[in-house]
């Protein structure tokens, strides 16, 4: 089923607008097709992008529709938040989206034919860079999904890694929660090709693998979720859909229809009191693991203070510590008959070494002091 005038719809990666124009135009569609004269329809469209000046852009591009069931959010798709409303009786309620588009970003190599400066810096390493931020936006957008809902997933790539990969990591974690929806009767006359069950990734090095095992041989970097799950022929990746630029005289476009059967285990909304204060939280996506921290071995002395034993840090000359300059008097300086010699660093009663003055004149001469008496 399509939009409805009742639907909450939420367009994750608006920007530019064309989508989302199509998505509030067949929202107030719906309203006059049901001889509606409420001028704004139940539904809402909620258009968001990660980039504040494509949403400036959005807003301007969309304000013609001069509609108040629009609204335009500046969020992280991948941690877009829920949205809690208040119901007729004053308790707060998680919002769940019947309909969900996500126009993911992607390497664009579908848009080669008319932005032919794009060959100057496509690689195939694209697909594995923008490969979990793809993930993460699909699973967020799940999780937002109403139950019996319908979420369209899109890219304008070739590349499995953007398409497929994404798609059957999502299905295969799902636990039979989502299915892929058969869409081949929509637009008959658009020609389309079944989405791949198989395809290799490739490494930095230019190497490709068929498994994640291969891979995990060799350091490359990749992830599992990059290659096709052991299940694979089960997901129904085959109804997913490929439009290639030869057989319709159009860009590449990848688009999947997914439909939510029940949820999904890594969603765990918290409940909501009447006072709308959160009793739970709502639990991330990626949890890290609680990894256990060593105990220190007995004696045992840091890396840090090893290198610091054995490599003592050297002293800045220009820095040094007063304590190394103590004060001392000039040599031939003299505190009640005492002189001070550098070659002992101490003050010496050169008459008291030799009771005539004759050895203190001598001393006195010999270490080039004046030893007349204080």
């Amino acid at each position: 089923a399509g939009v409805e005038q009742h639907h909450m719809v939420l367009d994750l990666c608006a920007a530019p607008g064309s989508k989302t124009s199509q998505l509030l135009e067949l929202l107030v569609g719906q309203r006059s097709k049901m001889g509606g004269t409420d001028p704004c329809p139940a539904g809402v469209v909620v258009a968001n992008d990660l980039s504040a000046k494509r949403g400036y852009m959005l807003v301007s591009r969309l304000h013609h529709h001069a509609t108040s069931c629009l609204a335009v959010t500046n969020h992280d798709s991948t941690v877009f938040p829920a949205i809690h409303l208040p119901d007729a009786a004053g308790k707060y309620k998680r919002l769940a989206f019947d309909r969900i588009l996500a126009d993911v970003p992607c390497c664009g190599d579908g848009t080669l034919r008319k932005q032919p400066h794009g060959w100057r810096t496509w690689h195939a390493q694209m697909g594995v860079q923008l490969h979990p931020t793809q993930l993460r936006i699909l699973r967020r957008a799940v999780s937002l999904l109403k139950v019996g809902g319908t979420l369209v997933y899109s890219t304008c790539s070739f590349n499995p890694l953007e398409n497929e990969a994404v798609v059957a990591s999502v299905i295969a974690a799902a636990a039979g929660g989502l299915k892929i929806v058969d869409a081949s009767d929509r637009i008959p006359e658009l020609k389309r090709r079944p989405g791949l069950t198989t395809w290799k990734v490739p490494s930095k090095k230019g190497e490709y693998f068929a498994s994640a095992e291969e891979a995990a041989q060799v350091k490359t970097g990749v992830r599992p979720s990059m290659f096709p799950p052991s299940n694979i022929l089960e997901l129904g990746l085959e109804r997913s859909m490929r439009f290639l630029p030869q057989d319709n005289n159009s860009g590449a476009f990848f688009v999947c229809v997914i439909e939510k059967l029940s949820a999904v285990p890594w969603e765990n909304f918290g409940t909501v009191d009447e006072s709308g204060d959160f009793l739970e939280r709502e639990v991330r996506e990626v949890q890290e693991e609680d990894m256990p921290v060593p105990e220190p071995e007995p004696n045992s002395q840091s890396i840090a203070a090893k290198a610091k034993a054995k490599f003592p840090p050297k002293k800045d000359k220009k820095h040094r510590d007063p304590a190394d300059f103590p004060t001392t008097p000039a040599p031939e300086e003299t505190v009640c008959g005492k002189v001070f010699l550098k070659s002992q660093g101490d003050y010496v009663d050169l008459a008291s070494q030799n009771e005539g003055p004759d050895i203190v004149s001598s001393m006195a001469a010999k270490y080039g002091i004046n030893a007349a008496p204080g």
